[in-house]
């Protein structure tokens, strides 16, 4: 975490200075603007919100023993006092303060020694995150982003969290415009980019695919030195994205995973022979071709659920063995890889049924790619889909809302529950392609989907739960193994 002497805090913050007797030498250890988390001599940031304002708890922060404070505000006489009294120096900042933020980042980026790995996509850049974690532990000491904090402070918090003895740091990039994945990078510094995919996610933001493209590119047009980045081979718009790269002068050095071949760039890691287990993970068998040498690796058991992780651990151990990564730490590294929280985790209702909760988030591509893993899931009852709105989708939000539809009218599930008010499109398809309408039910409100399933699900059946995060489809799951009340 960042190490930082008053006096650089002082000229980083160029604000106003309260209680300012404290020495200039006195060193400062970690960053946080939750005052629930102050440890000794951290600095507090006191960050405005509209739901609680950090200038509000700077009296806690000091009393817990934060060394210093970044404030929006001037303290009070008695925040003042209490300053003087535990010599701790508040500045207050006349500036945005995730400038402010960022600012340290990039002082703190300068000090570390660490490989900077930065990984965006439109789907996937969580369990990408993981995979890579997970083959860089073996045998290294790694720093990444915690959980799915990939938006403009998380990015933040995620560098300054690293500590100096660092090998690899691993950064989760989100976007939700032109511009901001290169304005990320301009403190981050990555050396390495990982680009999962490019799918439908932000149209609502950015308008067409073209531009979401261009949006993730970004990273690769903004590494360090020449930088090298790793491209799904598979994924429609990465003769695009490689296209950009190539014309905007870059040497950066491209590889590409996937199953096919792009004009003039022979595919660097493939996967062949692949078992899908009862479970719905992967048995399978890597393939390398890096600096005209071709290596293998056997019977990988991805730890995962779901074929589309073939991608995600792929992209990571290509990017391993570039980085000189043993064949055992690779293998060892995607065997032990597991869930983060809400991506099909697995859940068990007071029915006895097993509850499929990848309620985090959705797009049309990881909704698809949802409905494939869970129909692979071997069942001994029915399996009951329950499927709700994804957001950010513009113009076109029915249309690719009809799609998902369309996709879960093909595989045999026995039930298609819907909620929200762009789900009808959800029913509309899978009736328009046939299924019957009486295993359809549509609800506007997650209490009435709640009781419909308490009354129909039996033990060992399956139940999926798959939404955009503002829909909350997780209560449900809680809800059915009485953890909290409808």
């Amino acid at each position: 975490m960042i190490n930082i002497t008053l006096a650089r805090l002082r000229l980083i913050c160029d604000g106003l200075e309260f209680c300012d007797s404290c020495q200039s030498h006195k060193f400062l250890v970690g960053l946080t603007w939750d005052s629930r988390q102050i440890q000794a001599h951290n600095i507090f940031v006191a960050m405005p919100g509209q739901k609680s304002d950090g200038n509000n708890f700077i009296e806690d922060a000091i009393l817990k023993g934060a060394g210093a404070v970044i404030a929006t505000k001037k303290p009070n006489e008695q925040t003042l006092d209490l300053a003087n009294e535990f010599l701790c120096p508040i500045i207050v900042v006349n500036r945005d303060i995730l400038s402010v933020l960022e600012d340290l980042a990039a002082y703190w980026r300068q000090q570390l020694d660490a490989v900077v790995i930065g990984i965006t996509g439109s789907s996937g850049k969580t369990s990408t995150k993981e995979y890579l974690m997970s083959i860089l532990e073996q045998s290294n000491r790694v720093c990444g982003t915690a959980e799915n904090k990939n938006n403009e402070y998380g990015v933040v918090q995620t560098v300054l969290n690293a500590s100096k003895d660092c090998e690899y740091l691993i950064v989760e990039l989100g976007m939700r415009g032109l511009g901001q994945i290169e304005h990320l990078c301009s403190y981050v510094k990555p050396n390495i980019g990982i680009i999962t995919n490019i799918g439908s996610s932000h149209l609502e933001l950015l308008g067409t695919r073209q531009n979401i493209a261009l949006a993730k590119t970004e990273l690769a047009l903004n590494l360090c030195d020449s930088g090298a980045v790793f491209l799904n081979a598979d994924n429609d718009m990465t003769a695009f994205s490689i296209e950009t790269i190539l014309n905007a002068g870059k040497d950066t050095n491209i590889f590409t995973f996937g199953l096919n071949n792009l004009d003039n760039f022979e595919l660097n890691a493939s996967w062949e022979n692949v078992v899908i287990n009862d479970d719905a993970t992967c048995t399978f068998d890597l393939n390398f071709n890096l600096d005209s040498s071709k290596t293998h690796i056997n019977n990988i058991k991805l730890g995962i659920a779901g074929k589309h992780n073939l991608y995600n651990s792929c992209s990571c151990a290509l990017c391993a063995k570039y980085l000189g990564v043993s064949l055992e730490d690779i293998k060892s590294g995607i065997e032990n890889t597991s869930n983060t929280s809400l991506r099909m985790q697995i859940d068990k209702a007071l029915s006895g049924c097993v509850i499929v909760n990848d309620s985090y988030n959705a797009n049309p591509d990881s909704m698809k790619a949802s409905l494939d893993t869970f129909y692979q899931m071997k069942c001994e009852g029915k399996k009951f889909v329950c499927l709700g709105d994804m957001g950010e989708l513009g113009e076109n939000e029915d249309q690719l809302h009809y799609q998902v539809g369309a996709h879960f009218a093909s595989l045999p599930f026995d039930y298609l529950i819907c909620i929200g008010p762009l789900a009808k499109n959800y029913a509309l398809a899978a009736i328009d392609a046939g299924y019957d309408k009486n295993r359809i039910f549509q609800f506007d409100d997650k209490i009435d989907v709640c009781k419909f399933l308490k009354k129909n699900l039996r033990f060992n059946d399956l139940l999926l739960l798959k939404a955009s995060r503002f829909m909350q489809l997780e209560t449900i799951s809680l809800s059915l193994q009485g953890q909290i009340e409808d």
